[in-house]
């Protein structure tokens, strides 16, 4: 089975640079173009670890914020964790870029396959509760 390769509506630019691009339904959410050198110069090994643990950190975040949402689905709580989601989505989705920013062609490749779904999930997640409120 082939995995989604386009979960987050990326793909490659055809220029010497590396680019991704995102589609409008996407940029609601925070999501940016990214863009690296076609070198694909890779952040040294504690650097990139760090910004995959800000990364994970930001994701982790996210979730809560989203599972704070649903369990104020009709109480006067509901808008400020709707914003704080966002806001928690939008720090996400940044983070996933600067850790992608600092990666190899090959490691973001990995990367992505790894996270690109789930990432997909987490901006859903909260679109999914917004609908249901209404």
């Amino acid at each position: 089975a082939v995995a989604p390769r386009l979960a987050l509506g990326l793909r490659a630019a055809p220029s010497s640079a590396a680019a991704t691009t995102v589609p409008p339904r996407w940029a609601g959410h925070g999501l940016r173009t990214l863009a690296t050198s076609s070198s694909g110069s890779a952040a040294d090994d504690n650097e990139l670890r760090k910004l995959k643990l800000e990364f994970q950190d930001a994701f982790a975040e996210a979730r809560l914020c989203i599972g704070d949402v649903e369990d104020s689905i009709g109480s006067v709580y509901f808008n400020d964790d709707v914003e704080e989601a966002r806001e928690a989505i939008d720090t996400c989705v940044k983070a996933y870029g600067a850790a992608q920013d600092a990666m190899s062609q090959d490691d973001r490749d990995s990367f992505k396959r790894e996270n690109d779904l789930k990432m997909t999930q987490l901006v859903k997640e909260l679109d999914v509760l917004l609908e249901a409120d209404h």
